[in-house]
């Protein structure tokens, strides 16, 4: 659909029905942002497929979605929430999505949405566009029937799923979890960038410098629309750190310059690393800390997720990652603080603090 007098038809259908399958099509291998390719809807067994690059704006249909209190059904939501809002302009809100209601009734964690179908409805849905390049006109006929099964068994997931996991008393632990996706979606982790990188540097200052670059690099990032690594990739972001190049052919004697693939120009680099001079030293975080003398309390309160995640039918991945784990012996034995980390507030509180705080308390 790539006309205004359609997408009026779009709108209406939106205001008029009670439940709406979302997908999206999109490409950022180049950019920052994601650009909006295709818009796919479901409404009442009817499928549209909306031409975000034709049809402009479509503030209209970011108002429908939201003025009701329909339920929009997606797959994986994440990316899709993100590319929505910039399509639309405003954040979705009812979100239902089939892979977390997925794990929640038992099926697995982290199922695509192919695997999914073929698991609750017995269909066998085509895969052959998945790397398609969306944003070549005109679309074909098989990227069109392709988009078009992303949203067409949406509505049948979701009624079996959100059966499915209201008879096992798990309503308000999706609904916990879609709030967090949704918050994830909306926010930018610049710290988790540094902290993967903590590591690297070889000095407090180097550290310090090294969390500015994190923020320098993010903020170019977003302002050029480019990829992060379009800026500066991680190895010379750490040598910028360290070496705090001064000039161009200081910057270019970098160990890391060869195989950098930055597309700024040195002069950006050069005035990144003149603002991370000014920054305070910055201790190595103790989540970044080697954790390799923990490693038998950290296999054990693995073995504690896996009972707890195998008597309620989940996967252990669902409860809590190692990295979570990580955080949990840093939280409770390296820093020795009450309780267990952020990460494990909620419902995963509930099922886990009790077991976990007793397998420490044996340690």
């Amino acid at each position: 659909m790539d006309d205004p007098k359609g997408l009026e038809l779009v709108v209406n259908a939106c205001r008029l029905t009670d439940v709406i399958a979302l997908d999206t099509e999109f490409e950022r291998s180049t950019t920052y942002f994601a650009r909006p390719a295709l818009l796919q809807l479901r409404i009442d067994d009817q499928t549209w497929l909306i031409d975000p690059v034709a049809v402009s704006p479509l503030e209209h249909l970011g108002t429908a979605l939201n003025e009701a209190d329909s339920i929009k059904i997606m797959h994986s939501a994440s990316e899709d929430l993100a590319v929505l809002e910039l399509a639309t302009g405003q954040p979705i809100h009812g979100l239902f999505d089939t892979q977390l209601a997925a794990a929640f009734a038992g099926h697995g964690f982290g199922l695509g949405y192919h695997a999914l179908a073929n698991r609750l409805l017995g269909v066998t849905v085509n895969k052959d566009q998945t790397r398609s390049n969306w944003l070549q006109r005109p679309l074909t006929p098989a990227q069109l029937a392709y988009a078009a099964t992303d949203v067409e068994f949406l509505p049948m997931m979701h009624k079996q799923l959100r059966d499915e996991v209201h008879e096992l008393g798990r309503s308000e632990w999706l609904a916990e979890e879609t709030q967090a996706l949704i918050t994830r979606a909306n926010s930018t982790d610049i710290e988790r960038d540094f902290l993967r990188l903590a590591s690297r540097a070889d000095s407090n200052e180097a550290r310090g410098r090294l969390r500015e670059l994190c923020q320098q690099r993010e903020s170019l990032a977003r302002k050029l629309d480019r990829p992060r690594k379009h800026v500066a990739d991680d190895p010379i972001l750490v040598d910028m750190a360290r070496e705090c190049p001064q000039s161009r052919s200081e910057l270019e004697s970098l160990p890391s310059w060869r195989t950098h693939r930055g597309r700024v120009g040195t002069r950006a680099l050069l005035d990144a690393v003149q603002l991370s001079m000014a920054a305070a030293p910055c201790a190595l975080p103790a989540e970044c800390q080697d954790l390799t003398a923990y490693k038998p309390i950290l296999n054990k309160l693995k073995q504690v997720v896996a009972n707890v995640a195998r008597s309620l039918t989940l996967e252990p991945a669902m409860l809590a990652p190692r990295r979570v784990l990580e955080k949990v012996v840093v939280h409770t034995v390296v820093l020795q603080r009450p309780g267990l980390p952020a990460e494990l507030d909620g419902w995963r509180d509930a099922v886990l603090r009790g077991p976990l705080l007793d397998c420490l308390q044996d340690a």
